[in-house]
C-alpha cells in the first residue's frame, strides 16, 4: 500500500501519526522539540530516523519502505543519506541489505569506523530482533557498504528484543534488552566483543521501568527513561572505557601467597551493589569481597 500523497503526505498510513523527522542542536542541552532546526531536503513520505554519521559526513539513517513486501508487511531499512556535489541536494542509497526481505534498523559505527553493530530480524536469529555485527566498506567509487555480518549469538540476542546498541570503545557495546534478566522493563548492559562478557548495568542506571537509547560521548553515558510516569526523560552520568574494560575484560588472575581468589580492588575504583536477586548464577561463584559482585561506577541518582 502507497503512502498518501497530497495534503497528507507527511501521515504515516500505518499509524496515522506524523513521520519522524532529524533535527539539529547546537548544544545538548537544547533538548526541547522547539529548539531543534530540520535538516533540508527531507523525504516527507518517510519515517527517518538517524543512527550514525561519520567522519566524512556520511548520515546513517532508518527509514521506512513506503510499500509492501510479498508477506504484506512494511519493513524498515538502513539507508546512508549524504549531501551528493553531482547532483546538489541529499540523497539516500543502499548499504548492503535487502529492502523488502527483513527489517533492519539503529546502525552504529565503532570509534575507528570499521565495524558496525545494527538490529535486524532477519533470518538466522534468536529471538525477536536481534544485534549482527559486520565491517564497514569504503569503496574507491565513493560507496558504503556494510559486508560480512553475523549475528551476536545468544550471549546477547534472547527470546525478545535486543536494539538501541551504541559502541563505547571498538571492543565494546551497549544496549538496550528486552528479554535478559534485570530490574525490570526493558535494561541497558554492556557486551565485550573479545571477552564475550556481558553485564547488566546496575540498578543506578536500570529502573523496573524502560531504559532506551544510550549513547557515549566524551566520558558521558546518555540513554532515556520512562521512569516518570509517562515522560521520556534524557539521562546521564560518567562512564569511564579504562574502567569498564577492567570490569569485561579482567587481567588474569594472580595467586596471593594465603592463596585468596583476590587480591585487593584492582577492578574498579567506585562501586554500586546491583540487585543480587538478578545475579544469582554471578554471586553464586564469587566472595563476597571480590570487587567482580559490583557491576558499575555510580550514574545519575
Amino acid at each position: 500500500q502507497p503512502v498518501n500523497s497530497g495534503l497528507l503526505n507527511n501521515i504515516s498510513t500505518v499509524d496515522g501519526k506524523p513521520y519522524g523527522r532529524i533535527k539539529s542542536i547546537t548544544n545538548l542541552q537544547d533538548t526541547l522539540i522547539s529548539n531543534g532546526v530540520l535538516l533540508p531536503q527531507q523525504l516527507w513520505n518517510r519515517h527517518l530516523e538517524l543512527s550514525s554519521i561519520d567522519k566524512n559526513g556520511n548520515m546513517f539513517v532508518t527509514m521506512n519502505i513506503p510499500t509492501v513486501n510479498d508477506q504484506d508487511k512494511f519493513v524498515l531499512n538502513i539507508r546512508r543519506m549524504f549531501y551528493d556535489s553531482s547532483v546538489s541536494k541529499i540523497v539516500f542509497s543502499d548499504i548492503g541489505f535487502e529492502k523488502f526481505t527483513y527489517n533492519t534498523s539503529g546502525l552504529t559505527l565503532n570509534p575507528s569506523e570499521t565495524n558496525v553493530v545494527f538490529t535486524s530480524d532477519m533470518y538466522g536469529g534468536m529471538g525477536k530482533a536481534d544485534l549482527w555485527y559486520g565491517s564497514l566498506n569504503y569503496a574507491e567509487n565513493g560507496s558504503v557498504k556494510v559486508e560480512n555480518f553475523y549475528n551476536l549469538g545468544e550471549l546477547v540476542n534472547s527470546e525478545k528484543s535486543e536494539f538501541d546498541a551504541c559502541f563505547i570503545t571498538d571492543n565494546i557495546i551497549a544496549f538496550i534488552s528486552d528479554g535478559h534478566v534485570g530490574f525490570g522493563g526493558k535494561d541497558l548492559f554492556f557486551f565485550h566483543l573479545i571477552s564475550n562478557k556481558l553485564i547488566n548495568a546496575g540498578k543506578y542506571i536500570n529502573s523496573r521501568f524502560d531504559e532506551l537509547a544510550p549513547r557515549y560521548f566524551d566520558g558521558k553515558l546518555y540513554y532515556s527513561s520512562n521512569r516518570l510516569s509517562n515522560r521520556i526523560d534524557i539521562y546521564s552520568c560518567d562512564l569511564d572505557p579504562l574502567e569498564l574494560e577492567k570490569v569485561l575484560n579482567p587481567p588474569p588472575k594472580t595467586e596471593s601467597p594465603d592463596n585468596s581468589e583476590f587480591q585487593g580492588n584492582t577492578y574498579v575504583t567506585e562501586v554500586v551493589k546491583p540487585d543480587k536477586k538478578s545475579f544469582t548464577d554471578l554471586r553464586s561463584s564469587l566472595r563476597d569481597d571480590d570487587p567482580r559482585k559490583y557491576m558499575f561506577t555510580r550514574g545519575v541518582d
